[in-house]
């Protein structure tokens, strides 16, 4: 599977933040491994993530003593980073759904198994407690300006 990037960039002043340049879609049923699990499957068949232009997210969070591993850098997977950060801070799916999102992402970017599953386990053992747990009723209402689950194909009533 092909992902087209997201057009971002570094915010100014800051060390983590990054800046989403245009409206950014992705569609969230095409699933790269071949199990993923049967309320992951259910929650994003059909599913579209829509992100607008003017999002900031962190990056990958990866701290700079580890980029030079097998890691890569804070922005190596930027599709995986933007789209994972995007349905964390709107709760637009679980944790744990989310986080297989990433995963998925990260294989179909490119990032080598390894690399997939270090990113994984960080996100699973210190997400809740690094972010899921510091959300706000009103972060939550900020993020989901910019960041919404639409139907691909429409419904018709």
């Amino acid at each position: 599977m092909r992902i087209n990037s997201p057009i971002c960039s570094r915010v100014e002043g800051t060390l983590h933040d990054w800046l989403l340049h245009e409206d950014w879609f992705f569609d969230l049923g095409q699933f790269s491994r071949k199990n993923p699990s049967a309320t992951y499957a259910q929650r994003c068949r059909g599913k579209r993530l829509h992100i607008k232009a003017g999002y900031v997210w962190d990056g990958g969070s990866i701290p700079p003593g580890l980029w030079g591993l097998f890691l890569g850098n804070e922005q190596t997977f930027p599709c995986a980073y933007c789209t994972h950060d995007g349905v964390y801070d709107g709760e637009l799916l679980s944790r744990l759904e989310a986080d297989e999102l990433l995963l998925d992402i990260l294989q179909a970017e490119g990032a080598f198994w390894i690399q997939r599953k270090v990113i994984y386990r960080a996100v699973r053992d210190w997400g809740d407690f690094l972010a899921w747990n510091h959300h706000t009723k009103e972060s939550i209402l900020k993020a989901r300006e910019f960041v919404s689950l639409i139907p691909l194909h429409p419904v018709y009533t």
